[in-house]
């Protein structure tokens, strides 16, 4: 018999897309699934949604709870997953039809702790030695794209609140892993970007988290894998990037200190200069963020009319 997947959705207001997410999971040609909804303390519609689905399929499981994030969310649904490999899907994203079932022949073919794939890495086989370095080369660290086996997840919690959770969570569960095979050109998995997104709202402070876990985590690859830590390194350059092109594109959040916010702007394009031939010699920037990187570098000024100008195009 197949071996039984566990599929944890958290879910929190996404009514307009939470049906065509589950009816993506319900349709897989992998069947051997038990799918958690967890509904994270909706106010919309959510709730009947998840109870409708549940009495139509028995693979289902419904567990509602108070709103206390996607990592919270997270966490109630490892504890009833019984699974032997677990997946995530967002709940106003959707999967390809035959997307388990290919990481699944994947899993079992290798024995894999991990099967990665919606990535930029063309290498199928990854040695033990070189798995944080994929970690940090890899396009994608969110937990949604990999599957991974149930016992990484033993004496492991997601951090509840905290932003970019995905960053310390994917790399204490890549730290636990012996064997990673990745599926190079697999993308079965549609990501939405909403407009009130973490990723498309205003900046605000506590969007300088980012940093301080990227940084943590590069301080601990350097003492427990210094080979991967020049890789580790790309992650705080790119949150750094990101957290200037989120302010660029959103604007600043009334209650951010902005005479500060300037002054640490400064130090992370005086970062991004010094480290450029890093960043561009890597596939984890893509070329777009590359090109965007060179303008800031040369003239903040130039890439901020550049990103005005986007923004009336676009509006």
């Amino acid at each position: 018999m197949e071996e039984l997947v566990s599929v944890i959705v958290p879910i929190y207001n996404s009514e307009d897309c939470l049906a065509k997410c589950i009816e993506s999971i319900i349709k897989q040609t992998y069947i051997n699934l038990q799918i958690i909804l967890v509904d994270d303390g909706s106010t919309d519609s959510c709730s009947e949604i998840c109870d409708k689905y549940e009495k139509e399929d028995r693979r289902i499981k419904v567990i509602h709870k108070e709103n206390k994030g996607a990592s919270g969310a997270r966490n109630s649904g490892l504890r009833f997953a019984t699974g032997e490999y677990i997946a995530f899907v967002d709940s106003d994203d959707w999967i390809e039809e035959d997307l388990l079932e290919e990481l699944m022949n994947c899993a079992k073919k290798n024995n894999a702790d991990i099967v990665g794939f919606n990535s930029n890495i063309t290498r199928e086989k990854i040695t033990t030695q070189d798995i944080l370095s994929y970690y940090f080369i890899k396009g994608d660290i969110s937990v949604w794209a990999n599957l991974w086996h149930k016992k990484l997840f033993e004496e492991f919690s997601f951090i509840s609140g905290a932003v970019s959770e995905d960053v310390m969570a994917s790399y204490e569960l890549f730290k636990k892993c012996e064997v990673l095979v990745e599926i190079p050109g697999l993308a079965g998995y549609h990501y939405s970007v909403t407009e009130g997104s973490v990723s498309r709202s205003v900046f605000k402070t506590g969007d300088y988290a980012a940093i301080d876990l990227t940084t943590k985590v590069a301080n601990d690859v350097k003492d427990y894998c210094p080979g991967a830590y020049p890789y580790a390194l790309l992650h705080t350059y790119k949150a750094m990037f990101n957290i200037i092109n989120k302010a660029a594109l959103y604007g600043i959040d009334k209650n951010v200190d902005r005479e500060n916010f300037e002054k640490t702007k400064k130090v992370y394009i005086n970062k991004l200069r010094r480290n450029i031939y890093a960043i561009l010699g890597t596939k984890y920037f893509s070329k777009r963020d590359k090109i965007q990187i060179i303008v800031l570098c040369i003239s903040p000024k130039l890439f901020l009319l550049a990103k005005h100008k986007y923004i009336k195009r676009t509006d």
